[in-house]
């Protein structure tokens, strides 16, 4: 073999040399260096408030507890959460020890790979391990610090495989035990790997022509472990995550022929990814519905035409593609998930199926390589230069668009326009930083967009009233109340921004309700007096007035409404007693003076 051809036996076969063992860890942790070295210093993006920044079981000493044997938490991820209780105490607010947790596990699961691939004697497994780790479509996975839990799930499947299949080359009953510890904790990290099971059945097929019972016998506790913890991530989604909602509320024909469209779209991103984003524009249902099962139909008969040719190629495509599909069946639309409101796809869940086409890659370029034609042994190289060249330098783009939240969602809103989501968070951004002007123009494209977004008609509603906008901001917080009926904090502030409008009788409806929702929050029995006392209903006032001075008897802007509300019913004594613990409270209010005022009006010495 010549020069050429050897070069590319060293990129695309397993490697034997210690030197150049070493020399090969070394490039893949520099590669991935200097693909996630913009993301190093990134901060805390989105949902990681959630997970972190605002999280109390995270954040508080029995936190552990609580993460484990509660369901305080949106998702059963205990083993996610204690990686993040543990770093808290290590790190704080401090992102960049987050980012190079989830960077070194990567770097593990890259060489983990190529373990796994080199021990199955699979062509091209450094290859595959190296397309894995530049991979940008795994970006988000990585330098999004909540994604750790894919990462950690991800580390501990692979480590599943790698003593699953120890233990079938062995015989050895211990690496049949570290398996099942492995599989157990990956899906406490996450159980986007609850498919695996599958893989590991498909992988006997693969290596035999056929399933055994015992394949069947020695991978039932595998799939006992995926059912149980599959229903505990169910239910924590619905109960907890949705709370009982529904996202996609279609029937099962139209969730088949989105799951047919979802897996051509991850292929693709996959083969050529492309114009990638953080959240994907909302697909058109109804147009897909119109070629109804195409997608899964020209699925399946890709497979049969495998199937049928009974060749050892076609069965290893098969095994790679099927083990791929079937690794992505969780997020596919069966089951509802809270990340389907924004998006049916998300690049970050290909993180955990992606391993699969880099192994038929990797295969496919060494297969192609082996040969005596120089030639075509120089053009593999060249080809594998550049293709590993091209990948990474997409994903250190992509992974300079997690340095912040303004230009993660300024990407991803020039990326996908149409992704409401993006237009919202981008706004949140802009209207802290004091850009309402440009604030607005986005809360608007995303109620253009979307106009169920409560959200979004919330907080274009506070702008509009910084700006004394105040009729168009109770607008938007009217249509904020009655999509979601259920925030407190909006019926309060539509209360008040009707008060400013002296509109008292409707502003006192909206603060009854935060009352009704609420009967322990004092402001809002607070604010309902007031505004009953400015429509004339001086003995409702004093009801409301009464309850939020029980609930909070330390206030003294409360005590003065309430010396107030004494005048104009007549009680003179107990009103010069409120003003006088007015005073003890809050002596410098403004409600004193006017207190004062009404007192003396009315022939009372306070």
């Amino acid at each position: 073999m010549d020069a050429s051809n050897t070069a590319v036996s060293g990129v695309t076969t397993r490697l034997h040399s210690p030197l150049h063992l070493v020399t090969a860890v070394v490039v893949l942790v520099l590669a991935a260096l200097l693909v996630y070295a913009p993301s190093l210093r990134g901060g805390f993006v989105w949902d990681d408030d959630l997970y972190i920044t605002q999280n109390p079981l995270v954040q508080s000493a029995d936190g552990l507890r609580r993460i484990w044997l509660t369901t305080e938490s949106r998702d059963y991820y205990p083993l996610t959460l204690t990686a993040f209780w543990l770093q808290w105490r290590l790190w704080g607010e401090q992102t960049f020890g987050y980012h190079a947790v989830n960077l070194g596990l990567h770097v593990i699961n890259g060489l983990l790979l190529w373990l796994l691939l080199s021990r199955q004697r699979i062509r091209g497994a450094y290859l595959a391990a190296f397309l894995f780790v530049v991979h940008p479509v795994n970006v988000p996975s990585v330098a999004w610090i909540c994604e750790l839990k894919s990462v950690l799930a991800m580390t501990f499947a692979l480590a599943c495989l790698l003593f699953y299949w120890e233990r079938e080359r062995s015989g050895r009953f211990h690496w049949y035990a570290l398996a099942i510890v492995a599989f157990l904790l990956a899906l406490l990290s996450k159980t986007a790997v609850v498919m695996l099971p599958v893989v590991l059945l498909a992988h006997a097929w693969w290596r035999r022509g056929r399933i055994q019972s015992d394949d069947v016998r020695r991978t039932a506790p595998f799939f006992a472990l995926s059912i149980a913890l599959g229903l505990v991530t169910v239910w924590f989604q619905h109960h907890r995550a949705l709370e009982g909602a529904s996202v996609l509320g279609s029937g099962f024909v139209e969730r088949c022929s989105a799951a047919g469209w979802a897996v051509w779209f991850y292929l693709w991103k996959a083969l050529f990814p492309v114009r990638l984003s953080m959240i994907y524009e909302p697909w058109n249902l109804n147009a897909a519905l119109r070629l109804g099962i195409l997608p899964l139909g020209l699925l399946a008969a890709g497979a049969w035409l495998l199937w049928r040719a009974h060749t050892r190629w076609s069965r290893a495509v098969l095994f790679g593609v099927g083990a791929y599909i079937v690794m992505l069946l969780p997020v596919l639309g069966f089951v509802d998930q809270g990340f389907f409101a924004y998006s049916l796809v998300a690049d970050h869940w290909q993180y955990v199926a992606l391993p699969a086409l880099c192994a038929l890659v990797g295969t496919g370029c060494a297969t192609f390589a082996a040969s005596n034609s120089q030639r075509r042994a120089r053009g593999v190289l060249a080809g594998t230069a550049l293709l590993v060249v091209l990948l990474g330098w997409q994903a250190r783009t992509r992974s300079a668009v997690f340095a912040s939240d303004e230009s993660l969602w300024r990407d991803t809103a020039t990326q996908s326009p149409g992704a409401w989501i993006a237009h919202l968070n981008l706004a949140n951004d802009l209207s802290r930083r004091g850009e309402d002007q440009l604030a607005a123009r986005h809360y608007l494209r995303a109620l253009e967009i979307n106009p169920q977004s409560a959200d979004a008609h919330f907080n274009l509603a506070v702008v509009l009233a910084r700006h004394g906008k105040t009729k168009e901001a109770a607008a938007h917080l009217a249509t904020a109340c009655q999509i979601s009926p259920r925030d407190v904090t909006w019926f309060e502030k539509l209360g008040s921004l009707l008060a400013k409008l002296n509109q008292f009788e409707q502003a006192a409806v909206f603060f009854a309700e935060a009352v009704r929702l609420n009967p322990t929050n004092s402001a809002a029995h607070y604010n309902l007096g007031i505004a009953l006392e400015q429509s004339g209903k001086w003995e409702e006032a004093h009801t409301q007035l009464a309850e939020a001075l029980r609930l909070t008897p330390t206030d003294g802007d409360v005590h003065y409404a309430f010396s107030r509300n004494l005048i104009q019913l007549g009680q003179m004594t107990e009103a010069v007693e409120h003003y006088r613990e007015g005073l003890r409270y809050a002596p410098r209010s403004p409600q004193a003076g006017q207190t004062l005022t009404n007192l003396l009006a009315a022939g009372q010495r306070p």
